[in-house]
């Protein structure tokens, strides 16, 4: 099945307040079933976090073309700026060294190479947020798959970079990991993400879904030290969190709603991964 810019996303309701809770997901999972499975079919190297951005998006707003987007660590030609891209959006991307990721995609896990943006789907990409000329309170909503996987410090504060894509041995960094000056920097991070967000504008962020029981992944680093009260000081309230570890492994992998699970398993597990917060 192709994706069709077309399409209407049924029953959603018009609120002011959307919801992201797993009823209403499964709500629009159930109803919209085709589009989901077209996302799926466009994101052909299978990258996590995908349908459930996009998901987060229509309830946020059904009609994304009155959107202006930010796609932190956006690399290049990704799966879900193309979705978003289709859709009419505004999307301006910002990435430090894009491109690094879609190495490891292909020399590491031997994914076909990324082509170049199609045509009509180009966006402008900047190195640093101080660099896109838009200023504050412009953006509808930020996306970032993966954002947290790569700038985490060392005892010394000084950043390791660790990062799968870059090829960096995870024991090293494991050995010099600091609780206080990673949750500075995902503080830091977040707090730099205040301004560029219009007032009640939503930051969507998807992690990695660790499947290894004896490491840390990202969303344990998140669950054990960005606490609620961090980012409401920030100026962001919580719309959805990830949810919490159980001693299930089955609902840690694909979350505890078993409606939306049979509806459509990819949609469960990036949702479990799934962090919205929204800026007051």
């Amino acid at each position: 099945m192709s994706w069709d810019s077309n399409k209407k996303i049924e029953n959603i309701n018009l609120v002011e307040r959307p919801s992201f809770d797993l009823g209403a997901v499964a709500d629009f999972a159930k109803v919209n079933l085709d589009l989901l499975n077209s996302y799926k079919t466009e994101n052909k190297e299978e990258q996590p976090g995908v349908i459930s951005t996009m998901t987060a998006l229509h309830l946020y707003k059904p009609d994304l073309k009155s959107l202006k987007i930010l796609d932190m660590g956006c690399g290049l030609n990704a799966p879900v700026d193309r979705l978003i891209k289709k859709e009419g959006t505004d999307l301006i991307g910002c990435d430090e060294n894009p491109g690094v990721y879609e190495e490891f995609l292909s020399n590491n896990l031997h994914h076909e190479k990324r082509g170049n943006v199609p045509a009509g789907l180009e966006f402008p990409i900047y190195n640093n947020l101080e660099d896109i000329p838009s200023g504050k309170n412009y953006f509808d909503a930020v996306v970032a798959i993966r954002f947290f996987g790569f700038p985490l410090l060392r005892r010394d504060g000084q950043k390791t970079g660790y990062s799968v894509a870059k090829g960096e041995p995870y024991v090293d960094w494991l050995e010099n990991y600091d609780l206080q000056a990673t949750k500075s920097e995902y503080l830091k991070q977040l707090q730099d993400l205040v301004d560029p967000l219009k007032k009640e504008g939503i930051a969507i962020f998807v992690f990695q879904p660790n499947l290894s029981f004896n490491t840390l992944g990202e969303e344990d680093v998140w669950n054990n030290i960005i606490s609620v009260s961090n980012l409401n000081n920030l100026g962001f309230k919580v719309l959805k969190n990830r949810q919490a570890e159980t001693e299930n492994a089955f609902d840690n992998y694909y979350g505890s709603n078993d409606e939306l699970k049979k509806i459509l398993p990819d949609l469960a597990s990036d949702w479990r991964e799934t962090v919205i917060l929204q800026k007051t």
